[in-house]
């Protein structure tokens, strides 16, 4: 380039100004390339305090450093600063573009999580509502069925089968209220959330409130066992209901047996039954016990129970195996031939879980012609109830008589019952109901003020 430069400077100022602008513009261009993938980053991200900065500074730096630079062409550095500009300028949009689609999907999203937590809670305050109906509908059919069969007896010139039937539909009615009152139960165990209640209960009566009103054998031993009652009942229930439906179409032959039988060696019993004060002691699958010495459960019993429920198979269903449990329990089974459906085992599915929060076993098996259910765990037999049922008794032979007894419900059917009852077993004729208009519900305030010894008030009356 000297040498160039002392023979001939026109043709060495033009080779100069070739190189460095060459030089210029392949570096100008090479950072208007890099700069691209940073760009797409920004635009990624979407507006921002960092993002906006980003983007305002890129090309007001980049014009400034061309702008200042010795060897960098003025007409260049214009034209790369107003190139750098608009290439700024249409990831900025590309930017702004992704912050209202992000906006809008978050709105959306938002908006969707409001109305489904309004509907959800819609859907519950219903699902009380409905609840609450339907068990008090149930009531009043049952209550009008009762009087009915009570009437009906008295005459004595009925078809005995007819009575057998509505004693049979009362029955059923009464299960469903129970179910209905047990509905936050059931929520809670769905949800694993269920904490279990252990209570002395009779087991004999226990079986029998289950088969009442159902063509079942029942073998039941006559003892109180602490037991959550909640649980078991709906296990069982289901079980003999499953019995019913799935079992021999013609006969299905339902049995069901509530036996007992010793954990312990006799030895281990006295030990047990002379706990002192403050030790612990296992009650099932609760949580241990802690005597205080003056407890009533203070002669308890660890045993087995054992709930079976077993009837004629359907020849047309399937043979109850392990894995067609599992199946079952999973939500796996195959449909067939003589399967509902709208049939998805709910029920077993949910006795599983049930017997599970007991830290019970249930097993479901077939041997020959027969299907049996086993419900069994370790439970504690007491004696508690005998000195409540003793209790009960003498408070009953000490119960006044001619009581003044004020109700007020909205229902019908609900007041007819409550003047049956109250009027046959609190031995009282003085009995009145209110409630058929909002003028009744004032004359009952007045009444009950002056001369009432016991109300009965309906919680939620409609007026």
């Amino acid at each position: 380039f000297e040498v160039l430069k002392a023979t001939n400077l026109t043709a060495a100022d033009e080779l100069q100004h070739y190189v460095t602008r060459t030089t210029a513009l392949s570096t100008t261009n090479l950072q208007c390339a890099f700069s691209f993938p940073q760009l797409l980053v920004l635009a990624y991200v979407g507006f921002s305090k960092s993002t906006s900065l980003a983007l305002i500074l890129m090309p007001l730096v980049f014009g400034i450093v061309l702008c200042v630079s010795p060897l960098v062409p003025n007409d260049l550095a214009l034209s790369r600063s107003a190139a750098s500009l608009v290439i700024v300028m249409f990831f900025a949009g590309l930017c702004a573009r992704h912050s209202l689609l992000s906006r809008c999907s978050f709105f959306s999203e938002q908006s969707f999580e409001t109305a489904l937590n309004v509907a959800v809670q819609a859907s519950r305050k219903a699902d009380s509502i409905l609840n609450h109906k339907l068990k008090n509908n149930m009531a009043d059919a049952v209550g009008d069925i009762d009087m009915f069969i009570e009437d009906v007896e008295k005459v004595g010139n009925v078809n005995p089968q007819l009575v057998v039937q509505l004693k049979q539909a009362g029955a059923s009615l009464r299960r469903g209220m129970k179910s209905c009152r047990h509905r936050q139960v059931y929520l809670q165990l769905a949800a694993n959330d269920y904490k279990l209640s252990l209570q002395p209960v009779h087991l004999q009566k226990f079986a029998m409130e289950l088969t009442t009103g159902r063509h079942v054998r029942l073998f039941a031993e006559d003892v109180l066992v602490l037991i959550d009652p909640v649980l078991c009942e709906l296990i069982v229930d289901n079980l003999i209901s499953n019995a019913f439906v799935h079992g021999h179409p013609n006969d299905p032959d339902v049995e069901f047996r509530a036996m007992l039988r010793p954990m312990l060696t006799a030895e281990e019993n006295r030990r047990h039954n002379n706990n002192a004060p403050g030790e612990r002691l296992f009650s099932g699958t609760s949580d241990p016990i802690v005597l205080d010495g003056n407890d009533p459960r203070s002669s308890l019993q660890r045993m087995r129970l054992t709930l079976l429920v077993s009837n004629a198979k359907n020849p047309a269903r399937p043979e109850v195996t392990e894995d067609y449990v599992k199946d079952v329990v999973s939500g796996k089974a195959v449909k067939g031939p003589s399967t509902s459906a709208m049939s998805d085992h709910i029920g077993l599915q949910h006795s599983f879980m049930a017997a599970d929060t007991l830290g019970m076993t249930l097993s479901l098996n077939q041997r020959a012609q027969r299907v049996t259910a086993k419900l069994e765990g370790d439970v504690i037999m007491t004696h508690a109830g005998t000195a409540v049922r003793q209790s009960a008794e003498a408070d009953l032979q000490a119960w006044p008589e001619n009581l003044k007894i004020y109700c007020i419900d909205d229902s019908a059917p609900a007041r007819r019952l409550l003047f049956h009852n109250l009027t046959k077993w609190a031995a009282t004729p003085n009995v009145r109901t209110y409630g058929q208009n909002e003028g009744e519900a004032a004359r009952f305030i007045k009444d009950t003020v002056n001369d009432a010894d016991i109300v009965i008030l309906d919680q939620h009356l409609e007026y």
